[in-house]
C-alpha cells in the first residue's frame, strides 16, 4: 500500500478508482463492439467514465466514515438525538428506598433512615354534622379538637428522616438538613409527608480490647486494619458503585439504572437494606471483625462503652442517637504476651484519619455513572459536490451549461449526459440511478445514498 494514499490497494472495489476504470473499460468492450473503438483519455465517453469512477470513489469513502462521524452536525455531540440510559432508565423516587439513596445522595451525608410516624401531634379529629363544635357542617369537618363525638383520624403517609451526617467535607448540619428537606419536597409521592428532617446526635462508642498477633505480622499494618473493621461495623458508610463496577458484578443494566439518578454512582439496593438502624452492639460481633484481620491471632479481651459502664457483652445504644466509634479507643496489640511499641498505635492512627479524610464521596465522572458514546468528528457529510461540476466548460454539462442561442443547446434532443449513460450503464433495475451521481444543482447539500459496489448491476 501506497503510505502517501491509504486507499490504493483497499479490497472495496468501491475505493479503488483503477479497478473501477478497468471494469468499465470492460464493459464497454462487451456493450459497444466494433461501434467503439477509441479508449483513449480524450474521448469524451472516456472522460465521462473517468468522472463517474471518481464519483464512486468519493461517495464510497464518505459512506465509510465512522457512525459518530455521519450522526455529527456543527460540531455538536453525534449522539445528541440519543437518549442515554441515565435518560431513559432511571425515574423519580417511587419507594422508600428510593428516597433514602436521594438523602444519602446529598453531600455531608455518611447515612440516613426513613422511618413511619405512628404517634404524631397535634391529633386531627372527624366530626359529624350536628356536632356543637362544628359552625359551619358543610366547610369544617375536621378538627385539631375532639370536641363531642370527634372520633381520631389515624393519618398514614407521614414519615421521619433521620441523618447521620460525616465529619469529612465539614458541612454544617443545618446546611445538610435543608438540602435534604428540599429534595425529599422535590420528589416526594403524593400522600406523603415528613413530619420532620433531623440530624442525629452522635453516641461515642469505646472499645478496650488486647489482641494477640501473629509472630511476623506489621503492628501498623494490623492496628490500621482492626480500626477500619471496628468503624465499618460500628458506622458503615454507604458504598457507591461506578457502572463499570456494577456490570461486572452481574447486574443488568435495568437493574443497575432503576431508580433516580443520583450525583455519586449507583447504590446497592439490597446491601443498603441490610444497612439497618443499629439499637446495641453485640461483643461477639466486634471478636469476629477482629479476627478477620490478617495477622492476628487471638483476641484475649474485649468490652464496650457508649459512656457508661464497660458491657462484656451487649451494649444498648440511645434511640435517638447514632453511634460513632472513638478511634483513640485503648486497644492493645501483643505479640508473645508482650505488648508493642505504642508508637505502632500514633502511626496507625494518623494513617486512618488521612484515609478517612480522603474517602470523602465526591460527584461521578459522567463515564462512571452513564455510558458516554465515542466523540465524534463533524465531516460535513450532507454537503456535497456534484461530479458534473468537474468537467471542461466546453462539455456543457456545469451551472451554465451551453452558451445561449448554441445549435446543440437549441435542438431538442440535446441531453449532456444521455449518451454515455444510456449505452453504458443503461439497466432495468429500479434501484440504480448513476445520473444521481451527476446532476447538477444549484445547492450546494445534496444528499445521496451509494450501494455497494458489488449491487451494480453491469
Amino acid at each position: 500500500m501506497n503510505p502517501t494514499n491509504p486507499l490504493q490497494g483497499s479490497d472495496s472495489p468501491s475505493l479503488d478508482y483503477d479497478t473501477l476504470r478497468r471494469e468499465g473499460l470492460r464493459q464497454l468492450e462487451r456493450l459497444a463492439g466494433p461501434e467503439w473503438t477509441d479508449f483513449n483519455p480524450h474521448d469524451p465517453g472516456i472522460t465521462i467514465l473517468e468522472q463517474y469512477c471518481y464519483a464512486l470513489t468519493e461517495l464510497a469513502y464518505r459512506c465509510d466514515f465512522p457512525i459518530p462521524d455521519l450522526l455529527s452536525r456543527d460540531g455538536k455531540e453525534a449522539y445528541g438525538r440519543l437518549f442515554s440510559p441515565t435518560r431513559i432508565l432511571t425515574s423519580h423516587p417511587v419507594t422508600l428506598a428510593d428516597l433514602r439513596k436521594l438523602v444519602i445522595d446529598v453531600p455531608g451525608v455518611k447515612n440516613a433512615w426513613i422511618e413511619k410516624v405512628a404517634d404524631y401531634s397535634p391529633k386531627v379529629y372527624h366530626h359529624r354534622y350536628g356536632d356543637p363544635i362544628v359552625a359551619e357542617a358543610h366547610e369544617r369537618l375536621i378538627q385539631l379538637q375532639s370536641g363531642e363525638g370527634g372520633t381520631p383520624i389515624d393519618l398514614k403517609g407521614l414519615y421521619r428522616v433521620l441523618i447521620e451526617s460525616s465529619d469529612v467535607l465539614g458541612t454544617n448540619n443545618d446546611e445538610i438538613v435543608t438540602e435534604v428537606t428540599k429534595r425529599l419536597h422535590a420528589h416526594r409521592p403524593l400522600c406523603m409527608d415528613f413530619a420532620s428532617v433531623e440530624a442525629m446526635e452522635r453516641q461515642t462508642i469505646q472499645v478496650k480490647s488486647y489482641v494477640e498477633i501473629a509472630a511476623g505480622a506489621n503492628p501498623e499494618e494490623v492496628y490500621l486494619a482492626i480500626l477500619g473493621k471496628i468503624e465499618g461495623y460500628v458506622s458503615p458508610s454507604v458504598r457507591f458503585y461506578t457502572l463499570a463496577e456494577s456490570l461486572a458484578s452481574g447486574k443488568r443494566a435495568d437493574e443497575i439504572f432503576d431508580g433516580p439518578a443520583l450525583d455519586h454512582g449507583f447504590i446497592d439496593t439490597t446491601e443498603l437494606s441490610a444497612m439497618q438502624r443499629k439499637t446495641g452492639l453485640r461483643v461477639s460481633d466486634f471478636i469476629h471483625e477482629i479476627m478477620d484481620v490478617e495477622g492476628v491471632s487471638m483476641v484475649k479481651y474485649l468490652a464496650l462503652s457508649g459512656g457508661g459502664a464497660w458491657q462484656n457483652w451487649w451494649l444498648n445504644l440511645e434511640p435517638n442517637k447514632v453511634p460513632v466509634f472513638d478511634v483513640d479507643s485503648d486497644i492493645r496489640l501483643e505479640r508473645q504476651q508482650i505488648e508493642v511499641s505504642a508508637d505502632y498505635y500514633a502511626l496507625a492512627k494518623e494513617r486512618y484519619r488521612a484515609l478517612q479524610k480522603n474517602s470523602a464521596k465526591r460527584p461521578a465522572l459522567p463515564e462512571d455513572v452513564d455510558i458516554v458514546p465515542p466523540a465524534g468528528r463533524d465531516r460535513r457529510v450532507g454537503r456535497y459536490y456534484s461530479a458534473q461540476h468537474h468537467f471542461p466548460e466546453v462539455y456543457g454539462l456545469g451551472e451554465r451549461g451551453l452558451p445561449t442561442g448554441s445549435a446543440v443547446r437549441s435542438s431538442n434532443n440535446y441531453k449532456p449526459t444521455s449518451c454515455f449513460s444510456t449505452r453504458c450503464w443503461r439497466t432495468n433495475s429500479p434501484n440504480w440511478r448513476i445520473s444521481a451521481i451527476c446532476s447538477v444543482s444549484t445547492q450546494t447539500s445534496r444528499r445521496l445514498i451509494l450501494p455497494p459496489i458489488s449491487t451494480i448491476p453491469l
